[in-house]
């Protein structure tokens, strides 16, 4: 017997009305251990699998401080990440290569991995994570890793994303740039250089450079440490790339090679007194020049196993790359269920005003979707265009608001910029809700007419113009006294932007506002 499916979901499945119980099926059905946990650090839910894996009951376990669950010797530290996460919330994935443990109600410690997804209830900030226990061969090769990037103390081991920004922190880095992991994460790479060196672009020019080449970007020279001793450093900064080719982050490496250094310039000065004294020297550049070698040898050996490290970071940010992909292919086809779902409702609702309601609310949920449609098909999934995403919302608010489509004339002007998902979600629907309006007042007597959206100007102060030469606005309009739901979402919304909708009339219906976070 065989189910036909729609996207993700079997077809009988979305017959089913129970949001709820099918979200909790995946909650407590889940293999790995899951929490929420709040801004707080209080653990919000715990599902099955947790309970039953740790020997905690429900109520001994939810409304807890997480740290009851991290090993003792780790707590200070733990706090400190977590008031630091909560501040720059951010995604991670399995396989980060972070040594990490957690403790049962016996206060018996297990390896676990950990994938980390932050996430917004209104103003509430939780983070979902997802903990699985390791294997102990992978455990202990993932402590392996870990130890050895944690405790190099000649190196200062870096990962950044795309933008520069600091991922991670290890005790080589603490040493030499006399910043705690708390102070640094987060933080432009830039905070790695002097002054002088991030006035002259010197870090801008480092990262253009390994974005630009497929080779180890590399710079040598003496520089000043956190403590005030001189080291001869040699810095290393690569490129992460995908399987595209695209650049997912950076890896950047400073190697503190004074003893290296000395050891060279000591055989030069052996050489050159070996000229004038040949024979009283001979055993002595013998000596020297093995400790060179099992020098080189031990140098060569940390550059293989960082260099290893290095490409298992590079293997984890393309799988987050395509797991980030993922996520956006199956919001956007989970919402079109919801479209489905909703259209199908309509047909049965006998009152023209809950229809509408339901069509308008279709309308929206498009909005939303088509934020992670695009979001999909663009090469930057951090972001996407301004004047592609406006386009679709404004056909889509005129094919579903309109019984004669095709009589109406739309122009769209916007300038090209990148949006957040953060702003586009917002700025679609206010789109959406002032295009709705002005087809459902301006025009109701189904003539022909033309409608204008313009977003322009400079950032932090562009204009958004909604305008239509359509029958206009009744003389007793106040927008503070009408009780349209759509007109209230759409003032909502700009607020949300930081502006605030202004109306006139001449003589068709003209909106606009000037949005300081766009």
């Amino acid at each position: 017997m065989t189910h036909k499916h729609q996207g993700w979901i079997a077809e009988k499945l979305e017959e089913a009305r129970s949001a709820p119980a099918f979200l909790q099926a995946l909650f407590n059905g889940h293999p790995d251990m899951l929490f929420v946990i709040d801004a707080q650090g209080c653990i919000v839910a715990a599902n099955s699998n947790s309970l039953a894996n740790l020997h905690y009951t429900r109520t001994e376990l939810e409304g807890k401080p997480l740290e009851m669950l991290v090993p003792p010797a780790l707590r200070t530290r733990h706090a400190e990440h977590m008031r630091h996460y909560f501040r720059h919330p951010m995604g991670r994935t399995m396989a980060s290569g972070i040594s990490l443990s957690i403790l049962d109600a016996q206060s018996i410690e297990t390896p676990i991995d950990i994938q980390l997804w932050p996430f917004a209830t209104g103003r509430l900030q939780y983070v979902l994570a997802i903990c699985r226990s390791l294997e102990p061969e992978m455990a202990r090769r993932q402590m392996h890793i870990h130890a050895l990037v944690e405790t190099a103390h000649d190196y200062a081991v870096n990962l950044l994303d795309t933008e520069g920004r600091i991922l991670t922190w290890n005790e080589g880095a603490q040493r030499m740039y006399g910043l705690s992991s708390a102070e640094a994460l987060g933080k432009d790479y830039s905070v790695l250089f002097t002054a002088a060196e991030s006035a002259s672009g010197i870090p801008i020019r480092h990262l253009e450079n390994a974005r630009a080449m497929t080779s180890v970007v590399e710079n040598k020279g003496w520089r000043h440490i956190a403590d005030g001793s001189k080291i001869w450093a040699e810095v290393r900064t690569s490129a992460v790339r995908n399987t595209a080719g695209q650049v997912t982050g950076f890896v950047h490496v400073l190697h503190d090679a004074t003893q290296h250094k000395k050891i060279e310039e000591d055989l030069r000065t052996a050489n050159q007194t070996l000229s004038n004294n040949a024979a009283s020297l001979e055993e002595r550049v013998h000596e020297r020049t093995k400790e060179l070698e099992e020098t080189l040898e031990e140098l060569e050996k940390s550059k293989r196993e960082i260099e290893s490290y290095a490409a298992r970071v590079a293997y984890d940010l393309r799988e987050k790359d395509v797991l980030l992909r993922e996520i956006h292919h199956r919001v956007k086809n989970n919402l079109q269920v919801m479209q489905s779902l909703m259209k199908m409702r309509a047909r049965n609702v006998a009152s023209p005003e809950a229809r509408e309601a339901v069509e308008s609310a279709i309308q929206r949920v498009h909005v939303i979707a088509a934020v992670h449609e695009k979001l999909y098909q663009t090469p930057d999934i951090s972001c996407l265009s301004l004047p592609e995403y406006i386009r679709v919302v404004v056909e889509g608010a005129v094919n579903s608001g309109s019984e004669v489509a095709d009589q109406i004339e739309v122009k769209i002007e916007a300038d090209e910029l990148p949006i957040a998902v953060d702003i586009a979600v917002p700025l679609g629907l206010l789109v959406n809700e002032l295009v709705l309006n002005s087809l459902k007042h301006g025009f109701k007597d189904h003539i022909r007419g033309r409608i204008a959206v313009s977003i322009t100007g400079d950032a932090g102060r562009r204009r958004l113009v909604i305008e239509d030469n359509g029958c206009g606005l009744p003389p007793e309009f106040d927008v503070g006294k009408c009780n349209s739901m759509g007109l209230k979402l759409a003032v909502s919304l700009a607020a949300r932007l930081g502006g605030e909708l202004r109306f006139s009339s001449s003589p068709g219906c003209r909106v606009e506002a000037e949005l300081t976070r766009l």
